[in-house]
């Protein structure tokens, strides 16, 4: 309109749609608009500069943190305006978000170095950092070499380091803008840095309990004992957090525990924030399954059971079972068939049973978390393997063929691939069945054919020269 001019206000909403949209481009874009609004109007509040860091920090760009800390030092360097805790944590964030912990906490550094009221750090400055480190330890944990665990270790050092620093600084002040929340504990639980049990103890003693629990902490707690127990009973590298001995059974019974915490205070109305979902069960499920007695499987399957009911009878897809869920279950009945003693071939066909029960869900749900997939027949094979079950022939070809089946029909995902021809034939020759070199030989011929003829999935691999082996 003729003679209206845009201000900061309007800029503001424009530069926040930016920000919204996530996209590099967008962030180019309020980057120019801030360098229009700079060179036409005084500039009055850092609020503008905040939401093109803030732009940067959503758009996925590799050097967002770069882009974030340049816009940084250019509101230092203003006359008249400068940065404050606001903008210093958008920083943080748009560095953490690309991976930089290292430059997510030198800049929580330089805050505190120019501590003066109200340029403070406050929770959110250290969460954010806390939240960098996580991702780091999540990224690693993917990588098993030495280094991978040494980034890990440095880590979870660095978390425990900073919570403390909270802590500490909320103990002696008592000032609630450094008190650590349940976001950072939360933080601190998914990057494992202290067992469930101890962040307890540490909300308790200094936290701010506003929401506490809800869903997601309780979860988290859960899955973490998970993890836990399936690094040591894998023989795996054990994190910086796993600094006391772990009772398999005793875990299990705590994740229980604290499921059935969460359907009480859902029961009484007490906290509809802490519903226990199929994420809950699949986690405590999980816990059981690395007991390895069969009273922790038959556990496991039990909690499958009361998951479905609980689906059966409020149609709500948070209860729906997973193929996630039925897999745990099946990892329960797997370590129970290593034992001495167990009854192979009733634990076989009692795991065969799941794969229907799971297929019958599916074709009555269509979810595609309950679709088939090779991980569960791949399970099976290795149950098979273990079982010492005179049919185990009969019973690994029938599942080769239901995976032939499932990939006619509509599920080319399911078709065998090397890995699951490596074991299948080591399951077979777990049972000593006849004429299992020639049969090898056969496979192997017949995936390298595969193969060459441009059947990416059949690419052969270590598992299956060595069972061929």
């Amino acid at each position: 309109i003729m003679g209206w001019n845009a201000d900061s206000y309007s800029y503001g909403a424009c530069l926040t749609a930016y920000a919204k949209a996530n996209s590099i481009k967008a962030a180019i874009a309020a980057e120019e608009l801030l360098e229009q609004y700079i060179s036409t109007v005084c500039l009055t509040t850092d609020s503008l500069h905040n939401a093109v860091m803030d732009a940067w920090a959503r758009s996925g760009h590799k050097g967002a943190g770069s882009r974030a800390y340049a816009i940084l030092k250019e509101l230092e360097s203003h006359p008249t305006v400068k940065p404050s805790t606001i903008s210093y944590n958008t920083c943080i964030k748009a560095f953490a978000n690309t991976g930089e912990a290292t430059r997510a906490e030198e800049l929580l550094e330089e805050l505190k170095s120019n501590r003066t009221d109200p340029l403070s750090p406050n929770k959110v400055s250290y969460t954010t950092c806390i939240n960098a480190w996580a991702t780091v330890t999540k990224t690693q944990q993917q990588h098993r070499e030495l280094q991978g665990n040494t980034k890990r270790i440095e880590a979870i050092s660095r978390i425990r380091r900073l919570l403390s620093e909270m802590e500490t600084t909320y103990n002696s002040t008592k000032d609630k803008r450094i008190q650590p929340d349940l976001y950072t504990y939360t933080a601190a639980l998914s990057a494992q840095a202290l067992q469930p049990l101890e962040i307890y103890k540490r909300i308790n003693k200094y936290g701010d309990k506003t929401g506490f629990p809800n869903v997601h902490f309780l979860n988290s707690c859960i899955h973490v004992m998970a993890q836990a127990l399936e690094r040591r009973n894998n023989g795996g590298d054990v994190l910086a957090s796993d600094d006391s001995p772990i009772d398999p059974a005793t875990t299990a019974q705590v994740a229980e525990t604290l499921l059935r915490q969460m359907q009480q205070q859902e029961t009484f109305g007490k906290n509809s924030a802490t519903t226990a979902c199929k994420v809950t069960f699949s986690s405590v499920i999980s816990c059981w399954a690395q007991v390895g007695t069969e009273a922790a499987a038959q556990r496991a399957e039990n909690l499958l059971d009361e998951l479905q009911d609980r689906w059966e009878a409020t149609n709500k897809e948070q209860f729906l079972p997973s193929a996630k869920t039925f897999c745990s279950v099946l990892t329960a009945w797997i370590k129970v068939a290593s034992t001495e003693g167990s009854e192979g071939s009733s634990i076989v066909d009692r795991a065969i049973g799941l794969e229907k029960r799971m297929h019958q869900l599916y074709k009555r749900t269509k979810s595609s978390q309950l679709a088939p997939n090779r991980i569960i027949f791949i399970q099976l094979f290795q149950l098979l393997a273990k079982s010492n079950d005179p049919e185990a022939a009969l019973k690994a070809r029938d599942l080769l063929k239901m995976m032939e089946f499932y990939a006619k029909s509509g599920h080319p995902e399911v078709r065998p691939d090397a890995t699951t021809l490596g074991s299948f034939l080591n399951a077979l020759s777990k049972n000593n069945v006849e004429n299992i070199q020639e049969l090898a030989s056969v496979v192997l011929e017949q995936v390298e054919e595969g193969y060459n003829n441009g059947l990416g999935h059949l690419k052969p691999n270590s598992l299956l020269y060595s069972s061929v082996l």
